[in-house]
């Protein structure tokens, strides 16, 4: 990916404007950021976030993302190792979060974990032995009419323009809010290894709901912490995160979320979102100029009705966003990915985009949306 020739003197001053649109006070972080970019934080709940910035101007970015909210701004004490940057560090790969860090987040959150060990002990009292087969089965359909995955998050991945900054941690997460794990039919794996096909989420669920009840927070803390943890990418909102399964984890994510189970454990990755969004690189341009024009039409809409924070400009007729805030970044992507997105999110925490100001008509798909925001 480029590096933009004028270096920190564009970036810092973009990275600054971005604060400005987070209105709620956040979590209080001490954090310590080395001259390789490396930085290490934790808030004063016990998270803790490893990663990569370029600058310590984004490391308040790198911490947003594991805020409660993409509203809340953290209160950052900030030490640096090494002399302030005349140009962007280069991009590294600094220890991120490990498996000490992933049991050390297991345990913390009692709260949590208690959660699921009671929702699978009720699990255990409603389903005989010998309907634990037949009842994942129903349960896997359900789930697939009444909360199908979204499509992949590629919003970012798509831009020309380098990542700033990216961060890791680990956590208890809301199962429901992971929207995205990869097979994009729940339950339905496609592997060479047979053990890891068709099989497994049955075989799994009954190893599961006939572990002992006093032993199932050490059967939890073996599968889920002590083995490769679940990856997930954060997508940070209005009232709190969706995920999306990244480099493992499927089939522990799509057996908690058959089960209905509340929490999971898992890493979490985020990356702060490009300062430059090309419009040609979040639409098909398959699809020719009408729609290139069409989505620059939409950007100007949110923009205008508040829902993106930034500057639009046209590189002929291809619309550039300058971005300072998305609360909802999903928005930014075509009609498909917002509408699902919508969608998950008014599942996952209702009522929160009528909140932020998009009328109940338009979350109702993606003819909808696209005549709420082309009118």
């Amino acid at each position: 990916m480029e590096m933009v020739s004028s270096g920190l003197q564009r970036l810092e001053p973009d990275l600054a404007r971005r604060p400005a649109h987070l209105d709620r006070p956040g979590g209080t972080w001490s954090g310590t950021w080395n001259s390789d970019g490396s930085l290490t934080a934790h808030r004063d709940d016990g998270l803790r976030v490893r990663g990569w910035s370029a600058t310590p101007d984004a490391v308040g970015q790198a911490l947003q993302s594991f805020e409660a909210t993409s509203r809340h701004r953290p209160q950052i004490a900030l030490t640096l190792h090494g002399e302030r940057p005349e140009v962007p560090a280069a991009e590294s790969d600094p220890p991120g979060i490990g498996r000490v860090h992933v049991l050390r987040a297991f345990d913390a959150d009692r709260v949590a974990l208690d959660a699921t060990v009671a929702a699978v002990t009720q699990l255990q009292r409603a389903w005989p032995e010998y309907e634990i087969s037949d009842r994942v089965g129903a349960a896997t359909a359900q789930l697939q009419v009444s909360a199908p995955q979204s499509p992949y998050f590629n919003v970012y991945n798509r831009q020309r323009e380098r990542y700033w900054a990216y961060s890791e941690s680990a956590a208890w997460v809301r199962a429901d809010a992971i929207v995205h794990a990869i097979d994009k039919v729940w339950g339905d794996f496609d592997r060479s290894e047979a053990s890891r096909g068709p099989i497994w989420i049955p075989r799994a669920a009954r190893q599961l709901l006939t572990t002992k009840p006093e032993e199932l927070a050490a059967f939890l803390r073996h599968h889920l912490a002590e083995k490769p943890a679940i990856s997930l990418s954060v997508i940070n909102g209005p009232a709190g995160p969706l995920y999306n399964v990244s480099t493992g984890g499927a089939h522990r994510t799509h057996l908690f979320r058959i089960l209905g189970l509340p929490w999971i454990i898992a890493k979490l990755y985020a990356r702060i979102p490009p300062r430059r969004f090309d419009v040609a690189s979040v639409i098909d341009t398959a699809k020719g100029m009408p729609e290139i024009e069409r989505v620059g039409r939409g950007w100007h809409t949110l923009l205008e009705r508040g829902l993106l924070r930034g500057r639009i400009r046209y590189e002929g007729a291809f619309a550039v966003l300058d971005l300072d805030h998305a609360p909802a970044p999903w928005l930014l992507g075509d009609a498909t990915l917002a509408s699902a997105y919508n969608t998950a999110y008014e599942r996952v925490y209702p009522g929160v985009l009528t909140e932020l100001g998009i009328p109940a008509t338009a979350l109702t798909g993606p003819e909808a949306w696209e005549q709420w925001l082309y009118g």
